[in-house]
């Protein structure tokens, strides 16, 4: 296995121990709707707010934060695959959705952690519109 998708698991795996220990259930971990190539860190759910959890693990800060590389592009993807997951839940209408980043940084040399970071509300969905443009029928979801 290449050294990055080792140190993703890694950053993974301590950002699902961080969020269980402050009181998340992780509902699922690594999880891919039918038909999209988009996969969701992590699921976890917290009285009525399902945190829909990107973990971004880097092992130097030289070239910007973790969270810094969630992108627009990703963010809405993100969000489809979310609206996948929770298409699927059964119908809970105090039930939150937000979407958060836990950014994880590891030593280089023996990926023992430096430090970790949960950001709740770490970027709101955007409008993808649709239709015919200069104003004429849009459609936003």
């Amino acid at each position: 296995m290449a050294k990055h998708n080792t140190t993703g698991e890694i950053g993974e795996d301590m950002a699902a121990k961080m969020l269980q220990e402050s009181g998340y259930e992780i509902l699922a971990r690594n999880w891919k709707p039918e038909g999209m190539r988009v996969e969701l860190d992590i699921l976890a759910r917290k009285d009525d707010v399902l945190a829909v959890v990107e973990v971004k693990t880097r092992t130097s800060t030289l070239f910007g934060k973790p969270e810094e590389y969630v992108k627009p592009d990703k963010q809405a993807n993100i969000v489809k695959a979310a609206n996948a997951f929770v298409a699927n839940l059964p119908y809970d209408p105090n039930l939150v959705v937000r979407f958060d980043v836990v950014s994880v940084v590891l030593n280089s040399e023996d990926n023992s952690l430096v430090s970790t970071s949960h950001i709740t509300d770490a970027f709101v969905p955007q409008p993808i519109f649709r239709g015919i443009h200069h104003g004429k029928r849009y459609k936003f979801w």
